[in-house]
């Protein structure tokens, strides 16, 4: 009895394993979605959520672009939001304009202030629209065409968020 009593023990040891990994795979699909809205936290300093969004119509500038695509491109802050949506873009749905990639910089992040500034100027020059209900940046149709004409420069900054 008592053999028998240490073999269940020393099974219960291993099994744990077996039974975490049958769990997992029951619900699999669940733990997917949970984790895909797992996408917040401080990334160098900056406290930063990300998002994913499908769309098939982004939503058009709110008003006639007011500053050039190429102002746009040489702020600094500005050059770097792009650089972040292009990359993510590119990474996440890189056939499928249909679809956009966000993300947002939370108001308590250091860093705060210089991205506002910077989505501000793209938001003006028709490059990046802002979802009214998540306040996410996404890129929109001009800035998509933006992009891939200066895809090259793009891909060559360092300076972007990291997720």
């Amino acid at each position: 009895m008592k053999d028998t009593a240490e073999m269940i023990h020393a099974l219960a040891d291993f099994a744990w394993p077996a039974v975490a990994l049958v769990v997992a795979w029951m619900f699999q699909d669940d733990l997917r979605q949970a984790l895909r809205r797992l996408r917040r936290g401080r990334f160098f300093g900056q406290e930063v959520e990300l998002d994913q969004s499908t769309t098939e119509h982004p939503p058009p500038p709110l008003a006639a672009p007011s500053r050039g695509e190429a102002d746009a491109f040489s702020d600094p802050e500005g050059r770097k939001i792009l650089a972040t949506l292009w990359r993510y873009q590119k990474q996440h749905f890189p056939n499928d304009p249909s679809k956009r990639w966000t993300f947002l910089v939370r108001p308590n992040a250091p860093a705060y202030a210089q991205y506002l500034g910077g989505l501000s100027a793209l938001v003006a020059s028709g490059l990046v629209v802002v979802d009214p209900e998540t306040q996410h940046a996404m890129l929109s149709n001009e800035g998509l065409a933006a992009c891939e004409s200066r895809a090259a420069e793009l891909e060559a900054l360092h300076d972007y968020y990291h997720f």
